[in-house]
């Protein structure tokens, strides 16, 4: 949904999987390991409004930290 996207995995998943993944993964999607970038994505257009993407992004974060605090 945003301007760039990446998959991110292990560099021991990169390893072992790297044409695999490299043949699954869609166009214009990067792939960064903890200590490479594999692949640099492609900017895309935004699919949806740029405010209702951050409202989502903001939304998100404040379920992970409600969450986070009911299991304390």
């Amino acid at each position: 949904m945003g301007h760039y996207n990446y998959l991110v995995t292990t560099d021991e998943l990169a390893d072992k999987y790297r044409d695999e993944i490299l043949a699954a993964l869609p166009d214009g999607v990067g792939w960064l390991t903890p200590t490479q970038t594999v692949r640099r994505p492609k900017r895309h257009a935004l699919q949806i409004d740029e405010t209702w993407l951050v409202w989502l992004m903001m939304r998100r974060n404040a379920m992970v930290v409600r969450d986070s605090r009911l299991q304390d």
